[in-house]
């Protein structure tokens, strides 16, 4: 015959109901802290200029672009910002339904400091500088220019950032040799063109006739071969 099972005793079904009871206690006081949401204390912003903040990540799922937060509260929002992510990532493995976000312009943001609160703001193209560089690593992306100037496009489909009040000349256009010269015609070319004197391309002299400059590509790679963009006045394009 075989070995009868040990029974238990009636105190030793005290002391498995006891422990059983203390460990899902345990259990569902650590589950609930896992659930309960962190507490963001809006003093972390708190500040006196744009030196006192700096970038921070944020927490929610459907958050493109950072926040800003003093420094020195920095490693108080860390830690909520990691309970904070722990409690989402708890929630979506129990099934709660994750939200539907729209689509991250992923942009390059500076710390600043207004009204005494620190905030995250969009760096804006200063003069000169190319916007949408969204393929481009080393360059920061920038979607607007900053206050005062405005969006130029180039024939090549680019988007710089010049002032509003300047009209600029586009290729083959005239541009005056000297600023205010005629008011006929702007003083600049527009980015991406160089003012060109007319050469001749055999003799390398000066063409008789207007005293304008014309806006030309030079420095592109590719020589138009023109009077006004040759071996003598375009020599890194025209060999």
């Amino acid at each position: 015959m075989g070995k009868k099972m040990p029974q238990i005793k009636g105190r030793h079904w005290v002391i498995i109901i006891g422990v059983s009871i203390i460990l899902i206690a345990v259990i569902g006081l650590i589950g609930i802290n896992l659930l309960k949401t962190p507490t963001f204390l809006p003093e972390w912003q708190d500040c006196n200029s744009d030196d006192d903040c700096m970038l921070a990540g944020t927490a929610g799922p459907c958050s493109c672009g950072p926040t800003s937060i003093n420094k020195a509260n920095i490693e108080e929002y860390n830690a909520y910002i990691n309970k904070e992510r722990t409690r989402q990532s708890v929630l979506y493995k129990l099934g709660y339904p994750q939200p539907l976000c729209s689509i991250c312009i992923h942009l390059t943001y500076e710390a600043k400091c207004e009204n005494n609160k620190c905030y995250a703001e969009d760096m804006c193209g200063k003069e000169g500088e190319q916007l949408y560089q969204w393929e481009n690593r080393s360059a920061p992306v920038l979607a607007r220019c900053c206050e005062g100037l405005k969006e130029t496009r180039t024939d090549e489909g680019l988007t710089f950032c010049e002032k509003s009040n300047q009209i600029c000349a586009k290729k083959g256009e005239f541009v005056n040799p000297v600023p205010g010269y005629s008011p006929d015609f702007p003083d600049s070319c527009c980015h991406g063109l160089k003012p060109m004197a007319g050469l001749d391309p055999n003799t390398c002299e000066q063409l008789i006739g207007t005293p304008f400059l014309t806006c030309m590509p030079c420095g592109d790679g590719a020589c138009e071969n023109t009077k006004t963009e040759n071996r003598c006045n375009c020599p890194e394009d025209c060999r």
